[in-house]
């Protein structure tokens, strides 16, 4: 017999859910360190960018790779790269041992500081023991609900993971269970480069519908370390992580092709697809896609155009 809800749903509309644990996973190096101090950085210094809303709040970074001066010194090139006055409220520590057995004291700080947004990077460290093994897993959920704020709710949390050699989240399929959302985090970035594009893609949602994939530019200044808005379609490395309708939109909207082009140039399930699965995808959406005299395939007028590349598609 509760009233309606009245608490956020979601600390960073649309991607980071309020009081409740997200996950972001993918390779290392992809940039999901940078994109979780990012979002910090937004709800620390209250900012809205690139379409992130962000509810104002303190986050707390438990840190079990790098140190202080690292965190410190991302945080610092991307509060530059915002071109903005003020300091974002941002709390460290630095930490050794698995997440349950520190929870305690975690707590009160979280407590004491009223802290509102946890970020845990990596979640391997944090669970110390074999990733495969379900067990500490569950510990490692159950120590983050068991992190309160001051008005009894859990602490919005976002943890960064890993991926196996499979390409697939490491470890026990429970981390991917007890996340109430999950995000694959892939990259595209030339060697010697001072930039990289970071995709994100929505791999489950408990309450409501997947996100579609966003994107970003990362360019790596002296100083600086800026997020522009970038349309995964745009960029072939990342496109191959959508869907194949979204691949066959991607590709077409550069000019009409056949089946047999189009199933060399995507991907199901990290494998190239085959002729009969494109031909059924075209097919089966033929407000998207049309069959030409030539027997080429294109898109109906319109389809796949997009504003930005957080679009619906």
């Amino acid at each position: 017999n509760l009233p309606p809800r009245e608490a956020l749903k979601y600390r960073v509309a649309p991607v980071l859910l309020n009081n409740q644990p997200t996950l972001v996973y993918g390779p290392g190096g992809t940039g999901k360190s940078y994109f979780a101090l990012y979002l910090a950085v937004l709800v620390g210094g209250a900012w809205t960018h690139n379409n992130l809303l962000a509810e104002p709040g303190k986050v707390l970074v438990l840190d079990y790779e790098t140190d202080q001066y690292e965190v410190d010194d991302r945080i610092k090139t991307i509060v530059k790269g915002l071109d903005v006055a003020t300091s974002p409220e941002i709390y460290y520590r630095f930490c050794a041992g698995p997440l349950a057995h520190e929870v305690e004291d975690i707590q009160a700080f979280v407590t004491e500081n009223q802290i509102d947004v946890v970020i845990v990077d990596p979640l391997g460290g944090a669970v110390g023991a074999d990733m495969n093994d379900s067990e500490p897993i569950l510990d490692y959920f159950r120590a983050l609900r068991a992190l309160r704020t001051i008005t009894g709710l859990s602490v919005t949390s976002l943890s960064i993971d890993h991926t196996n050699k499979e390409g697939k989240l490491f470890g026990s399929e429970y981390k991917f269970h007890r996340a109430r959302s999950v995000f694959e985090a892939k990259k595209q970035q030339d060697t010697g480069s001072d930039y990289l594009d970071f995709g994100l893609y929505h791999r489950k949602m408990n309450n409501g519908k997947l996100l579609p994939p966003r994107g970003y530019h990362l360019e790596f200044g002296a100083e600086t370390v800026t997020f522009t808005e970038k349309d995964v379609r745009d960029v072939p490395e990342l496109a191959g992580g959508l869907v194949l309708k979204d691949q066959l939109v991607a590709l077409l909207r550069h000019g009409s092709t056949t089946i047999e082009s189009l199933a060399q140039e995507t991907l199901v399930n990290g494998k190239p697809a085959t002729a009969g699965s494109v031909k059924t995808t075209l097919y089966s959406h033929k407000g998207t896609f049309r069959h030409l005299q030539d027997g080429k395939w294109g898109l109906v007028s319109n389809a796949g155009e997009s504003n930005g590349s957080n679009a619906s598609y």
